[in-house]
């Protein structure tokens, strides 16, 4: 199987993983979670912002910045940069949401339904409760990091 960092084809990237893979990457993810809330932080805090319909993915459409890379975006230190995997340093952000889609469709959910759950259980802020699409779209994060997407990716 060809590296899509060496062949610079990040964009069109498989998203299935072995059933193995996914059970060690789950138990890794779900000991990162427990760590998280002993020190009152949620590891998912942002997760829900890459999914469609969110906030970052918008102002990251509307900002024209869906062509750009992690190193285009510019104010970005090389500590910052170094959090991301380095398929992620080399996407698009239009490339790396392709995945993101493609994640969310290999865990038997489609678009329009997480659409209709943001609608169903907006907050006053007009958001999602972050708790509710963070546990159903927890097979999404655990599939993207088996793919060896890092957690600042995925923020």
């Amino acid at each position: 199987m060809e590296d899509p960092i060496e062949t610079g084809n990040v964009g069109d990237i498989s998203v299935d993983v072995p059933e193995t893979k996914l059970e060690e990457t789950r138990r890794i993810v779900e000991q990162e979670i427990a760590e998280a809330k002993a020190k009152g932080r949620n590891l998912l805090e942002n997760f829900e912002q890459i999914l469609p319909n969110n906030f970052l993915r918008n102002y990251t459409e509307t900002s024209h910045m869906m062509d750009k890379t992690p190193e285009q975006y510019g104010r970005r230190t090389s500590e910052q940069l170094s959090l991301h995997s380095p398929i992620r340093i080399k996407q698009t952000n239009r490339q790396f949401y392709g995945i993101v889609d493609k994640a969310i469709a290999a865990e038997g959910f489609s678009i329009d339904e997480i659409r209709s759950e943001q609608v169903i259980h907006k907050d006053y802020w007009d958001n999602i409760p972050q708790d509710i699409i963070r546990k159903k779209m927890l097979p999404v994060y655990v599939r993207l990091r088996a793919m060896g997407y890092t957690f600042a990716d995925l923020q």
